[in-house]
């Protein structure tokens, strides 16, 4: 069978069965780092949400004591967390996808947190030239956020700047785009099938998870909080598996050059 590189088309079902299987294969990291960056914060910030909510008197506009305080408090802690769990997620696929085992929690956190500048200012960046292109008629938007798809990967391994790494991902992207939205849509189609299965299936046992309301309770953030950290976290191991597939089309299958970035 002809490699990727021989091809010029990276696998959907390869990309996919990488971003799965440096859950199934490194479960200890991979699910021990979202839990860390991903689903324990949220709970806290689902927590703030929700008490937030119900410390406000909806009859009152203006009964907003302590909103914007603990509204402000859980975006920064939601965009740290983002921030964290986006590299070291990236890490510890990147380490897998091109073949070099498993990586451990104390050396993706050493991986992540030098490029957590840069990864800000390039995801402010992307989201805003998403929504502009988003706002220009849809089809721009979405444009941009596939050239853009992996430019994340993109700046944690090779330490690029934020400019530096959406050049970098319009540069592996060109010539795969169309696969790569169609890669996301079938992601997103299949993630949205099983949630929705799994929120029929609380529902029947009498758990809501809509974070949205007063009587949510603790298991319904807790669970709430578990889905929205898985999901974030294997969009992140998709991208790297991307990333990694499209390196192996445009420059051969030898990734190893980077190996002193993680020395």
């Amino acid at each position: 069978m002809a490699s990727e590189a021989e091809t010029g088309r990276f696998s959907i079902a390869q990309v996919l069965g990488d971003a799965v299987g440096v859950f199934r294969d490194n479960p200890a990291t991979m699910f021990g780092l979202t839990l860390i960056f991903s689903i324990l914060p949220s709970v806290f910030v689902n927590y703030l949400e929700v008490q937030t909510a119900m410390g406000v008197d909806p009859e009152s506009p203006f009964d907003t004591e302590g909103f914007f305080g603990m509204w402000l408090l859980s975006i920064i802690v939601s965009i740290v967390v983002y921030l964290i769990m986006q590299a070291v997620i990236v890490r510890a696929t990147f380490v897998y996808a091109r073949g070099d085992g498993r990586a451990s929690i104390g050396e993706s956190i050493g991986a992540a947190l030098p490029v957590l500048g840069p990864l800000l200012v390039m995801i402010i960046l992307f989201y805003l030239g998403v929504m502009l292109g988003v706002f220009l008629l849809i089809v721009p938007g979405i444009i941009l956020a596939v050239m853009w798809s992996v430019s994340t990967p993109a700046l944690v391994v090779e330490r690029l700047g934020a400019t530096e790494a959406l050049g970098r991902s319009r540069a592996l992207t060109k010539g795969s785009r169309w696969k790569i939205f169609g890669l996301y849509l079938l992601t997103f189609i299949l993630v949205v099938l099983l949630g929705l299965l799994m929120v029929g299936i609380f529902a029947l046992i009498g758990i809501n998870i809509e974070v949205d309301g007063t009587d949510i309770g603790l298991i319904g953030i807790a669970i709430a909080s578990i889905l929205e950290g898985l999901y974030n976290a294997f969009f992140a191991a998709i991208g790297t598996s991307l990333y990694v597939a499209l390196r192996q089309i445009k420059e051969g299958p030898d990734t190893r050059q980077l190996e002193d970035i993680f020395a």
